[in-house]
């Protein structure tokens, strides 16, 4: 396994502990409560329908805005598989990838030519979001990102990099 992907799969473990830590906490600032608030809503165990890669507020409609990042490039309300250019390749660092997808089946995105993916379980009538980071230690000059998709899911995507300190 070469360094360049051992870090991305830190980079994925460690988004993952990440939304799980978030589902947990209550934000900055708030403090543990014996009660559970008016607007608190039943345990996790009590939903089981609820999806991890649900959030209601995400649509496949537009391209996902990622927080306190430059876009590099972006797409919406596609479906099936499609390939899209990143303008002028990509330097070292982080690279983040957001899709909404929506429709029954599995897409698979891949960052390309390093071939560092992952996959999106959709499903119908509602709308499935990731996000993941990839660590790149070398710039590629030329750089795209394939997405593979049945005909009947529909997606949206962005890829950017995260804006300077000070930025």
């Amino acid at each position: 396994m070469t360094a360049e992907r051992r870090t991305a799969l830190a980079s994925l473990a460690a988004t993952l502990l990440l939304v799980a830590g978030l589902g947990a906490c209550g934000g900055p600032g708030s403090a543990p409560s014996a009660e559970p608030s008016a607007g608190a809503s039943a345990p996790a165990a009590a939903r089981p329908a609820e999806r991890l890669e649900h959030v209601a507020s995400q649509s496949v409609a537009e391209a996902p805005k990622i927080p306190d990042e430059t876009a590099l490039a972006s797409v919406s309300d596609r479906t099936g598989s499609h390939t899209l250019p990143i303008s002028g390749g990509l330097t070292p660092g982080p690279v983040s990838v957001m899709v909404v997808c929506q429709g029954a089946g599995t897409l698979t995105v891949t960052l390309e030519p390093t071939g560092l993916g992952f996959p999106l379980d959709c499903v119908a009538h509602e709308s499935s979001t990731t996000y993941n980071q990839i660590g790149l230690r070398n710039a590629r000059p030329e750089a795209s990102v394939k997405v593979d998709a049945p005909a009947g899911v529909r997606w949206s995507l962005s890829v950017a990099k995260p804006q300077p300190v000070g930025g």
